[in-house]
């Protein structure tokens, strides 16, 4: 049990340092590209907001609101809840504590050469799993 929690913490360090090591990287090219941009080009990784309306989008959030076990379920952002502007107004609307979590976005994220990798599968299913904290 002691050894895999000290496992564990190894692999966290492991993959902490791969993001350092990008993020510094990106902070040394700062004056050649957008750090967000290098960080993307780095790791290979193209980043597409999903549609709202989106089968996918709902898909996913249905998954989270029956999925949901400790708390109320997340809801999907209503228009003018998030300012469109860092420091912006909510469109007068006040600010009153939820009683669950907002879903701002939904992200489609994909990696060089997975989609190839993965169009011969004829059995596709959804993964749907937590991260570890090192990834965030």
């Amino acid at each position: 049990q002691a050894l895999a929690k000290e496992f564990e913490n190894l692999l966290n360090l492991t993959e902490a340092s791969a993001g350092v090591q990008v993020l510094l990287a990106a902070q040394n090219q700062v004056a050649k590209a957008c750090p967000l941009d290098y960080c993307r080009a780095a790791l290979g990784v193209s980043f597409q907001e999903l549609d709202s309306q989106s089968e996918e989008c709902k898909m996913l959030l249905s998954y989270m609101q029956t999925t949901c076990e400790n708390s109320s379920p997340p809801q999907l952002a209503a228009p003018g809840d998030i300012p469109e502007t860092v420091g912006g107004k909510r469109h007068g609307r006040p600010r009153t504590a939820r009683e669950h979590d907002t879903v701002t976005a939904i992200y489609r994220i994909a990696r060089t050469g997975e989609d190839a990798a993965f169009k011969e599968l004829s059995n596709r299913r959804l993964l749907w799993h937590g991260s570890r904290r090192s990834n965030l």
